[in-house]
């Protein structure tokens, strides 16, 4: 079959690949929980969900983050902006599916945004600012002076130096081999890639000698080619230093707050202990951009506010974020607990954080009453201390921070369940065999909660026949069924094989249905994605 060739006209939109649709997903650092949660380890107010806000996506895709947080956040206003029409007809239509009122699809580029918006209290963008042209780079720096309310806080992600200067060359090569290409930008990255691959296979230094380049390379084959197309064939993509975006920034009178992930705020984990001391005593992007040095920085989240109110005292802190929740990561957590933090791995044991599990265990207590139950000496410097200490434990992952206390994980005992939110049926009606993992909005938690594709297959069930019990014969066999029609296929977790005798397939799926009753159920429950009744 010939493939016509596609003009560059219908490839770019001001040298952004547009005959390719982004990749659909849920980015949790997004969310104003997350970037309130960097506020506060770097002392600076959040702003409070329990308020109604305006938050504003650029560049926002299909809108699965978007769209996930209005779900979450129905008393605040939400706007979606992005230039590629497939992605904002396909918002729209799912709006109006899930009756999302508080929603406003714009689709246009960021110098013609709709002369009402009012100043928002959230401004983010994911996959925009390395990617565009310099002209739209200085758009949004216009955005984010006129829209950025006092206090608010802003998100951008970028492709950063130093790490990304020895893969610039096979970024460069890439491109050069797909522009000889036909076709769209899926089929040209992806014969520019095999193309790469057989020189790397014939020697090139260019891969033996760079052994970043080389892993890149390796890493290239788990991605999908809509991905890599937007990674490698815009125009006017741009590697950035930290520096020189935290000075565009100023200069639109936005003050850097930090970084995600969270652990980024903590130097004793990044960089670490053996590398503190090359860490100059001076300003904040400073001593940042020396840590992108020491660590070959190559992505960075980074969080800017606009004249951030900053806490003078642990005080301060309390009385701004003191009515969050706290809840360990998963409700039977017990320690020692490890995690890898930049390549090392790190182990949570003993004391202050055994303390901490065993207050939290069953419950969600206020991060107030928290550091009240640990406060023994009810000085301030303890409280400064026990706050330093649960930041320790929320960056590695050991526990959460929610927007408010969650009701305590408890057995179901319901006949009858049922998903209220539209937009979470939404969701289950839709499931497909291409994704790992879906995302459910929870109103209490104010964002997205992952769930498994298999569980949310069992959950899918669950909303053909509310009262089913479902760890009976019938109920596995309808799993059984909707898992083989959509997909993904079973596969045995130790050796990945696929699952093919029916018997096998049916203790497996009766595995799935118990774990979710187990395990997923209850938080769900807790979250208020599912109701019992």
């Amino acid at each position: 079959m010939s493939v016509e060739p596609v003009e560059p006209a219908a490839r770019y939109s001001d040298g952004y690949v547009i005959d390719v649709p982004y990749l659909p997903g849920f980015y949790p650092f997004l969310s104003p929980a997350y970037l309130g949660t960097v506020a506060a380890f770097n002392g600076v107010a959040p702003i409070s969900c329990q308020d109604p806000f305006a938050y504003l996506e650029l560049g926002c895709g299909f809108g699965d983050t978007l769209l996930t947080l209005a779900a979450a956040n129905p008393g605040s206003r939400f706007t979606g902006v992005d230039i590629n029409p497939v992605h904002t007809a396909a918002m729209r239509d799912r709006v109006a599916r899930c009756g999302l009122g508080n929603v406003r699809v714009v689709e246009s580029g960021f110098d013609a945004l709709p002369g009402a918006l009012p100043p928002q209290q959230f401004i983010t963008m994911h996959g925009v600012f390395s990617w565009v042209a310099e002209h739209v780079r200085e758009q949004i720096l216009t955005v984010a002076r006129d829209l950025l309310a006092p206090g608010g806080l802003l998100l951008v992600s970028y492709n950063a130096l130093p790490g990304w200067a020895p893969l610039l060359p096979v970024r460069q090569l890439i491109r050069e081999l797909a522009e000889a290409e036909t076709g769209d930008s899926r089929r040209r990255v992806e014969a520019a890639l095999g193309i790469v691959r057989e020189m790397r296979a014939a020697g090139a230094p260019l891969f033996t000698q760079n052994p970043q380049a080389a892993s890149m390379l390796d890493d290239l084959g788990s991605h999908d080619a809509a991905y890599l197309a937007h990674e490698f064939l815009n125009d006017n993509w741009t590697a950035c230093a930290f520096p020189d975006v935290a000075s565009r920034f100023a200069a639109a009178g936005l003050e850097y707050v930090g970084s995600l992930p969270l652990f980024h705020n903590l130097p004793a984990f990044w960089p670490g202990p053996p590398l503190l001391r090359f860490i100059p005593e001076a300003d904040r992007v400073t001593m940042e951009a020396r840590c992108d040095t020491l660590m070959n920085q190559s992505f960075r989240w980074d969080v800017y506010g606009r004249s951030p109110h900053r806490f003078a005292t642990a005080a301060d802190r309390l009385a701004a974020t003191g009515g969050w929740g706290v809840r360990l990561l998963e409700p039977g957590l017990s320690l020692p607990w490890s995690t890898t933090v930049a390549g090392r791995e790190i182990t949570v044991d003993g004391p202050p954080h055994d303390r901490i599990g065993s207050l939290v265990r069953g419950r969600s207590p206020t991060l107030a009453d928290l550091v009240a139950e640990l406060d023994e000496t009810n000085t301030e410097a303890s409280a400064g201390r026990i706050l330093d200490e649960i930041d320790v434990a929320v960056a590695l992952g050991l526990l959460r921070l929610d927007a408010r206390p969650l009701a305590a994980v408890e057995p179901l005992r319901a006949r009858s369940l049922e998903v209220p939110d539209a937009f979470n049926r939404d969701v289950l009606a839709r499931l497909s065999g291409g994704v790992k993992e879906v995302t459910l909005a929870s109103r209490r938690s104010g964002t997205g909660h992952g769930v498994r594709v298999l569980s949310a297959l069992v959950l899918a069930c669950l909303l053909d026949d509310p009262s089913a019990d479902m760890e009976s014969e019938a109920f596995v066999r309808a799993v059984e069924e909707r898992v083989r029609r959509r997909g993904p296929p079973l596969a045995v977790r130790s050796t990945g094989k696929p699952i093919t005798d029916p018997d096998e397939r049916l203790a497996a799926v009766r595995a799935i249905c118990q774990d979710v009753v187990r395990i997923v159920l209850p938080e769900l429950v807790q979250l208020g994605i599912v109701v019992p009744h």
